[in-house]
């Protein structure tokens, strides 16, 4: 009778023991689902929102710029007045937050985050009483997009194109770094400067190229130089009139700038021609057809399309897609972009070296040498 009772015990012990860690992991995965489900859906932010600006940018059909530019700029137009009203309701978080789930399932909404964030910034930088202060409020998502409208958008509120230059060099001050290779902040900070010196001087790209100048540091210019070309051919984009835009020749104005920003500019409005042309075989062809000393940043900002057009996807990148240059030296160039390209946005080296993989093996040992120095260079800019 003993021994039972004894049994009775260590069996009802037992069950102590199990059903409060039965209830605990129950509870436990309650609280997880929630918090997954707060990450889908910003709505369940657990912070009460009214008045939220309706979506209604389904509505306009638009599938690429070449084949309707007037939808395309229509329903654009939509998602960043969409996103600039949000922000100002909601706050940046909660915008941010809703992008990157609407991302998640609207095909325009991946393809255009980049711009996206650009608004979010905007609206963020205007009500920011410095770019630091923006900064601290959003992430890198989608290229880094929301650093560049933040400055663009601090500087559009702050300044006039008459004051700009006195205080220009004040804007990136709290992320630069003296006598070392530019930081990530300040890069991008920099580049923010190009979109705002663009804005304030009304599309007029040659007096924001000159500004650019006005910055003390050599890698800010040339950031910033970046940020100019870029708005140059977003403000196309949204319909803004610009007398730098040849609707013959997708590739001007690089061919009239100074010499000293041609190299940029071809880098960037390769991006520009593959929009508007929607094939990449004949851009490579383009590159091949530009003065020699600028071919290598050419071909290298279509190793970087290769990338973005697939959404950052490793698996959904063309693998032949280099190969299209016409000799191996272009198709190293272009393998560069892609490889840059992947670890600068993804900070790991592990997609760049699947990419590396499925090339021909001529180009595998210079693929995998770009990752080690994006690596060198990631890691100095991070410091």
């Amino acid at each position: 009778m003993k021994k039972k009772t004894h049994k009775k015990h260590k069996i009802l012990k037992n069950y102590l023991i199990i059903i409060p860690l039965i209830l605990f992991l129950i509870t436990l995965l309650f609280a997880l689902f929630a918090y997954l489900f707060s990450l889908k859906n910003p709505s369940n932010s657990g912070k009460e929102l009214v008045n939220l600006p309706p979506f209604n940018c389904d509505e306009i059909s638009a599938s690429d710029f070449k084949t309707n530019p007037a939808q395309y700029r229509a329903k654009l137009l939509c998602y960043i007045e969409y996103y600039s009203s949000l922000t100002s309701v909601a706050g940046t978080k909660y915008a941010i937050q809703d992008e990157k789930y609407r991302a998640t399932h609207d095909e325009f909404s991946l393809k255009e985050c980049h711009q996206i964030m650009h608004s979010i910034g905007r609206a963020t930088g205007k009500n920011s009483k410095s770019v630091d202060q923006a900064f601290n409020l959003g992430d890198s998502y989608c290229h880094y997009g929301f650093y560049h409208g933040s400055v663009e958008g601090y500087i559009v509120e702050n300044y006039k194109s008459e004051n700009i230059k006195n205080n220009i060099n004040d804007i990136c001050a709290p992320f630069r770094k003296s006598g070392q290779i530019i930081s990530e902040d300040d890069y991008n900070c920099a580049h923010g400067i190009g979109h705002g010196l663009m804005r304030l001087n009304k599309d007029e790209l040659i007096t924001s190229l000159d500004e650019c100048d006005m910055l003390s540091d050599e890698s800010e210019q040339q950031s910033c130089w970046n940020g100019a070309f870029m708005e140059n051919t977003v403000a196309y984009m949204l319909g803004d009139t610009t007398k730098y835009i040849d609707q013959k020749n997708f590739m001007y104005p690089c061919n009239i700038v100074d010499p000293k920003y041609q190299d940029t500019c071809y880098s960037f409005q390769i991006s520009f021609y593959l929009k508007m042309n929607k094939d990449f075989k004949n851009s490579f062809s383009v590159c091949e057809n530009i003065p020699s000393e600028y071919k290598k940043s050419c071909f290298q900002g279509l190793g970087r399309d290769l990338v973005t057009s697939a959404g950052n996807d490793v698996s959904k990148i063309d693998k032949t897609g280099c190969l299209y240059a016409n000799n191996q030296e272009n198709q190293e160039s272009c393998v560069m972009g892609v490889v840059s390209t992947l670890v600068h946005y993804q900070n790991t080296a592990s997609d760049s070296r699947i990419y590396c993989d499925s090339l021909p093996s001529a180009l595998q040992e210079k693929c995998i040498n770009y990752i080690k120095n994006a690596i060198i260079v990631k890691d100095l800019m991070s410091m």
